[in-house]
């Protein structure tokens, strides 16, 4: 038994910027993700939601009992203990969790006019996982009457931890099917599956403690989820009274914030690494690479850390992948807009198509080549460059617009309506990392402002506004 007390790496993790804002400190699009934003925040008894992954303040007189694990398979007396206080919170609420976890399930189902009795899928368990996580995120943003922090109820706190996990499995499980191609193919799930992925994937080891559920409770879990069925000492009335439809209504939003900001990051980064790829491989009878493809090149390899890894990946991936891979990544958007539509009556669908079809003027590319031949030549590299960066920039301002609607409805269904967000690159850069806008600043020293109307270049007194 031992008390986990050197949080010096969890608390450098903080001081980074590691895990993004706080909820409360801005709004849905710069959260790094729903766990780093609620991390730090207590329940009701006085626990932190992260538990051990809160900081050393939060965690400071809050008993943190740390064992080695028993179980079998992956856990089994690994180098990282589990936290048997968590575990003990848990096994008090358990009622009203598993209570909870069909609540959760079944309002979003009904919400969304989907029969309660048909086949549920690995990326339905990633949206039950997604909503349970939202739902403390919901209580301390809600603009009527938000809950404080130590106000938490703590069954909302264990569902938050207990549904990051799944939402983790959910996760993964999700990105193999879709870079399978497998999307319309998804099989039944069953619980013993889903233990046996999570175990062989060693999903259950955290950062620097393991997961404290025995299997039996997992197994549970996964199949409430699954059936919605309440086993006979589940008490649903403590989640009832907290899911409202303004709740699902933001949990189906911020599910739709993070597939536009998956479809845009992917987009992005195999804009530019196609790009790479063309300067540094040209074809028979192109001009052999030069300057600008090296220094692009470098410049991936310097800030690749800083972008997502599922762009990463998919941008190295063959076209017939990323294209199948955008394809499956849309139809997700489309399912979900679908379901928003069901439960609030207005979809983004329409809009979101809309901006996605914005188009600049033919010239723009021999515009934008003209200003950067002025700033730096670069030889015939340039012109497929600047037939990217136009790309790019069209790609970036219409997602600002969708971002910024998104924010929108989402303070809409929190009642804090007259909340307005207007973003620009420098957002981009918070919530993506560098993007071939970036290095075209770096590169040829300009100069580019963008936001969801227009967007401006300059070098020196030349300016281009597009």
């Amino acid at each position: 038994m031992s008390q986990l007390r050197d949080l010096s790496a969890v608390d450098a993790l903080y001081a980074s910027g590691y895990f993004g804002p706080k909820a409360h400190e801005a709004p849905e699009f710069y959260w790094a993700s729903l766990m780093g934003a609620l991390l730090p925040y207590k329940d009701d008894e006085g626990r932190p939601l992260g538990e051990e992954m809160a900081p050393s303040h939060v965690q400071a007189g809050v008993p943190m009992e740390m064992r080695e694990c028993p179980y079998a398979g992956s856990r089994r007396k690994h180098a990282h203990p589990m936290n048997v206080s968590s575990l003990r919170q848990f096994n008090q609420h358990w009622p009203a969790v598993v209570g909870g976890l069909a609540v959760l399930r079944n309002a979003y189902l009904k919400q969304a006019q989907r029969p309660l009795d048909g086949p549920i899928t690995m990326v339905d368990l990633w949206k039950f996982s997604r909503l349970g996580v939202a739902l403390s995120a919901y209580l301390l943003r809600r603009g009527q009457l938000p809950l404080q922090d130590g106000h938490l109820p703590a069954v909302t706190a264990i569902l938050y931890r207990m549904l990051l996990g799944i939402n983790r499995v959910a996760h993964l499980q999700v990105l193999i099917i879709i870079s399978a191609g497998l999307y319309d193919q998804m099989e039944a799930l069953d619980p013993a599956v889903l233990y046996e992925f999570t175990d062989a994937n060693e999903l259950f080891i955290g950062m620097n403690s393991v997961c404290a559920g025995p299997r039996g409770l997992i197994e549970d879990s996964f199949r409430v989820l699954i059936s919605g069925q309440l086993p006979p000492q589940a008490d649903p009335g403590p989640v009832s009274a907290l899911v409202s439809r303004p709740f699902l209504e933001y949990g189906n939003l911020l599910m739709g914030l993070d597939a536009q900001k998956y479809l845009f990051g992917v987009r992005a980064t195999s804009l530019a690494h196609e790009l790479s790829r063309q300067l540094s491989q040209p074809r028979a009878g192109e001009p052999g690479p030069g300057e600008l493809a090296a220094a692009l090149e470098a410049y991936q390899r310097r800030t690749e850390e800083q972008v997502s890894s599922l762009a990463r990946e998919v941008a190295a991936a063959e076209q017939e992948v990323r294209e199948r891979t955008v394809r499956d990544l849309e139809r997700f958007r489309a399912e979900l807009d679908q379901e928003q539509h069901a439960i609030s009556g207005q979809g983004l669908g329409a809009q979101t198509r809309e901006l996605e079809a914005l188009t600049f003027p033919e010239d723009t590319p021999a515009r934008v080549m003209a200003l950067l031949e002025k700033a730096r030549p670069a030889g015939p590299a340039l012109r497929p460059f600047a037939e990217a960066l136009t790309e790019y920039l069209r790609l970036e301002r219409a997602n600002l617009a969708i971002f910024e609607r998104l924010q929108g409805r989402i303070e809409h269904a929190l009642g804090r309506d007259g909340a307005t967000l207007q973003l620009g690159n420098t957002d981009v850069m918070k919530a993506f990392g560098p993007k071939l806008r970036d290095f075209a600043s770096e590169f040829f020293r300009l100069d580019i402002q963008s936001g969801a109307q227009r967007t401006v270049l300059r070098h020196g007194a030349d300016t281009l506004v597009l």
